[in-house]
């Protein structure tokens, strides 16, 4: 995984260096302010959750006519 994990990694830090502007103490607040929400939130609420979703949806049948629309969608959408 690192194999790949490390060149990805490397690219945005790389393409962050550049733009200094996103890095305002206001901005740095922010991103900080919705990390610590976002684990608050999985913390207290999502991580007690016991939620159990139906299989039937998953099956080989169902993902292929459902792949096969999502691509007709898009061939309209480029040819529109």
């Amino acid at each position: 995984m690192w194999l790949f994990l490390l060149p990805l990694l490397t690219g945005l830090i790389l393409a962050n260096i550049g733009y200094l502007p996103a890095y305002t103490p206001t901005n740095l607040i922010k991103a900080i302010a919705i990390i610590g929400l976002g684990w608050g939130a999985y913390f207290l609420i999502f991580r007690r959750l016991n939620l159990r979703f139906p299989r039937l949806l998953e099956q080989f049948d169902h993902l292929i006519g459902v792949m096969s629309l999502m691509i007709v969608l898009l061939f309209w959408m480029v040819l529109a």
